[in-house]
């Protein structure tokens, strides 16, 4: 007996078919349908009222409606199991004595249709085994299957934004293997994905920029930070270094385990060298390209700071071309320019690695040479004067020449920028008042 056909409550069979009932009636979460096996309803729980919009009343002992199941699904499953489209699809996976699951479609007595989970299993003769029905349990799928479609949505729109980012996209393993590399990283790299995906984003890091992505990366594994933004150097599969503005992130599991980085790779290389440009138009000279006057000031006032606490040596040697103003007034100030050009190559030729040499205006120019006593400032100055003395203004043997005059200034202890500037023009002074194309040494001047 089935509950719900109004059998007397005892013991034996019709104490179990009460238990079965009390079960039935509380699984609500699920539509409980079971049928014999000609497809008499026998059970109609609450949870298929509630799912499919029947009364039990008015299904339980009649024939399976035909319109519960999609007609398409019926003829699927038959064709699956070599049987006509129909009832017999059920009851013949009961006489197999197996239970199946899969998702189904039931449709609602407002004819609307509502996805399940759906698991069939047969009912037994508890005396002698025969199949007497089977069971349908459904689950309401249509929410899990939302869920689903919004995680494929959002799996695929994540693929397509990551794939067709303009800037470079990776996802980074804790220990810096490179697991999933868009194409703008690629194309920004010059490698393929699988040349990335075999190594690591330390491999193609600029040793000089390393040492500092690892601390970062540490420090957000660590949690001390949430992620971090900095300016690194990439090398290319071609040799060629760029630069990138790298923004890190870390996704973690539920359980607080790191899974993976999310980098993003920007190239900024133009920038950087618009920035470094810039900089070097603010302390060189555009027609020599030596320091200008405000860098060799910068450098100066340090090396006197350094010297009056440290008591270091240095020499500041003045260089000025005698007789320039004939090359500009006959051949013009192109010539000039050529000429001027070619003294600051002279001039960095005649120096130490160490030397510092700039270009203080027109005709005149600057050396630096820390760490230097008077006899090494002084051949420095006559290298600086044959130097000069060898160039030429022009092809013509009469095309006017230039020399230079140098003035040597050893910087004494506690003596300031600008007493040490004026005592090398007086020493200028001196080469030039002798006639010129000479090197002068300023006078040792006693400290007060």
């Amino acid at each position: 007996m089935w509950p719900g056909d109004g059998t007397p409550a005892g013991s034996g069979p019709q104490r179990e078919a009460e238990l079965l009932a009390g079960v039935l009636r509380a699984a609500t979460e699920f539509s409980i349908i079971a049928t014999t096996v000609d497809g008499i309803i026998t059970v109609f729980n609450e949870g298929a009222e509630r799912m499919l919009g029947y009364r039990a009343e008015d299904l339980v002992g009649r024939l399976t409606p035909e319109g519960l199941h999609v007609a398409e699904e019926i003829a699927s499953r038959a064709a699956e199991l070599g049987l006509e489209p129909s009832f017999e699809v059920f009851v013949q996976l009961v006489r197999e004595g197996r239970a199946e699951t899969r998702e189904w479609t039931y449709v609602r007595q407002d004819g609307t249709h509502v996805p399940v989970s759906l698991t069939v299993t047969a009912i037994r003769d508890m005396h002698d085994g025969q199949v007497t029905g089977f069971v349908g349990i459904g689950r309401d799928i249509t929410e899990a299957r939302r869920t689903q479609a919004e995680l494929r949505a959002a799996e695929e729109l994540f693929r397509s934004t990551f794939e067709n980012a303009a800037i470079g996209v990776a996802l980074v393993a804790p220990d810096g293997r490179w697991l999933r590399v868009n194409r703008a990283l690629c194309s920004l790299l010059g490698y393929s994905a699988d040349e990335l995906l075999a190594g690591s984003f330390q491999e193609i890091t600029h040793p000089a920029d390393l040492h500092a992505d690892l601390e970062l990366v540490q420090s957000v594994l660590a949690g001390r930070l949430e992620g971090y933004e900095m300016e690194k150097r990439y090398l290319r599969k071609d040799g060629t270094v760029i630069w990138a503005l790298l923004t890190v992130s870390l996704v973690r599991a539920d359980d607080g385990t790191p899974r993976h980085f999310v980098s993003q790779v920007q190239d900024i290389t133009a920038r950087k060298e618009a920035e470094a440009a810039l900089a070097h138009q603010a302390t060189h000279d555009d027609l020599t390209e030596l320091w200008n006057r405000r860098r060799m000031d910068e450098e100066l006032e340090r090396v006197v700071t350094h010297a009056r606490r440290y008591g270091s040596d240095a020499a500041l040697l003045i260089v000025d071309l005698d007789g320039f103003k004939a090359i500009n007034d006959r051949l013009g100030h192109a010539a000039g320019d050529a000429f001027l050009h070619a003294v600051g190559a002279t001039l960095r030729t005649a120096l130490r690695e160490s030397d510092s040499c700039a270009r203080l205006g027109g005709d005149e120019f600057a050396v630096l040479l820390p760490h230097s006593d008077e006899a090494s400032a002084r051949q420095t100055g006559e290298r600086i004067v044959a130097g000069i003395d060898t160039l030429r203004s022009g092809p013509g043997p009469d095309d006017p020449r230039s020399t230079a005059s140098v003035g040597v200034a050893l910087l004494r202890a506690g003596q300031d920028y600008d007493a040490w500037m004026r005592a090398a023009d007086k020493a200028l002074y001196d080469a030039k008042g002798a006639g010129g194309a000479r090197v002068s040494i300023a006078p040792v001047v006693p400290a007060p």
